[in-house]
């Protein structure tokens, strides 16, 4: 005879694979769109879809957020028996799964729900739902390996182009644009208490025609704590480069970090009344709970599965942990009605 929580796990984990057989690149989610639309609808719920978010619509304004892209497939989704494997398991439709299974076993629904898309590119699903929906607070469920991250660091991401005359490769007394890139990323390095991580780099003749490169590109992100501002990072880093001839910047994202306010404590005392140990941590990476924020939102970032997987061939999440967040949002719906937090 199989036992509730086999039955749950072998659930979860069969929803989990169907989820991840569908490909959900950014601002291509339709199909993905339609098949959690069909099972909220069998649920018993009449979701919308608008812009390219699937919403559940709330009256306190008080919102479960994930996202419905992933990237790039780099793994196929398996599981080992405890561990399951494949390209968007944890970021984010682990944490899909946690919703949708919470949904299916909740009577009076007291928050709101958005699958928002686009969260991998240009965060225009967060975007166009903050700003229609203005709600007042937000769980945020991304992978925090179920650690309450109330801090949310601020990022600076910017192109820096550097350009110099072509010349033979035999003409080492020149410039040299890669040259030029990597003295301006040692001097950044040398000067901006924010330590840069290099994306992407780009430089050198691809025809390999023995040219001395003229043109580079390197994308660099930096990552902003709590007590420092990411527009002042900014301004360094524009000096820098404007004090270089030929260089030129471009700001690819800019926001400033911030903090939980009340949510936070809302989410914790729903993982006590779980029987889950509250632990806080960071949020390190861009989530859209930079867009909700910017609209007035009081953010909190959460779920199942390890951040630093994701995106990558190791990517992997616990079934378990999937269970114990969904067993949280539904001890979350509770207290909200019994204690009534509005």
């Amino acid at each position: 005879m199989i036992s509730e929580s086999q039955a749950s796990k072998s659930q979860a984990l069969q929803l989990l694979k169907e989820l991840c057989t569908i490909p959900s690149p950014p601002k291509r989610e339709d199909d993905l769109l339609v098949y959690v639309n069909q099972y909220l609808e069998s649920s018993g719920y009449s979701p919308l879809i608008c812009d390219g978010n699937l919403i559940l619509e709330s009256e306190s304004g008080f919102y479960i957020t994930t996202h419905l892209d992933s990237v790039r497939e780099r793994v196929k989704f398996h599981f080992d028996g405890r561990f399951a494997y494949g390209t968007g398991v944890c970021d984010a439709k682990g944490s899909i799964v946690a919703i949708l299974l919470s949904l299916s076993r909740i009577k009076n629904l007291n928050f709101g729900v958005a699958l928002l898309s686009d969260e991998e590119d240009g965060g225009t699903g967060s975007k166009k739902f903050s700003l229609k929906y203005k709600p007042s607070m937000a769980v945020v469920m991304e992978p925090t390996s179920l650690r309450i991250a109330n801090v949310h660091f601020g990022n600076v991401e910017v192109e820096i182009i550097t350009q110099t005359t072509e010349a033979h490769g035999s003409v080492r007394n020149g410039e040299n644009a890669v040259e030029k890139c990597l003295e301006i990323i040692e001097s950044i390095k040398q000067s901006v208490a924010i330590k840069p991580c290099i994306l992407r780099i780009e430089g050198g003749d691809e025809g390999e025609d023995y040219v001395i490169p003229p043109k580079c590109r390197v994308v660099l992100d930096f990552l902003v704590p709590d007590g420092f501002k990411a527009s002042k990072i900014l301004g360094q880093i524009s000096d820098i480069v404007d004090s270089v001839g030929n260089a030129e910047i471009k700001i690819l994202e800019l926001c400033e970090p911030f903090r939980s306010l009340k949510v936070d404590r809302i989410l914790a005392k729903s993982l006590v009344n779980s029987g889950i140990k509250v632990e806080f941590s960071e949020m390190r990476s861009w989530t859209d709970g930079v867009n909700l924020k910017a609209t007035g939102c009081d953010v909190v970032v959460w779920g199942p599965g390890e951040l630093e997987l994701c995106h990558t061939s190791n990517e992997k999440i616990e079934i378990n942990e999937i269970l114990k967040a969904s067993k949280v949002l539904i001890e979350l719906n509770n207290l909200l009605e019994i204690e009534k937090v509005f």
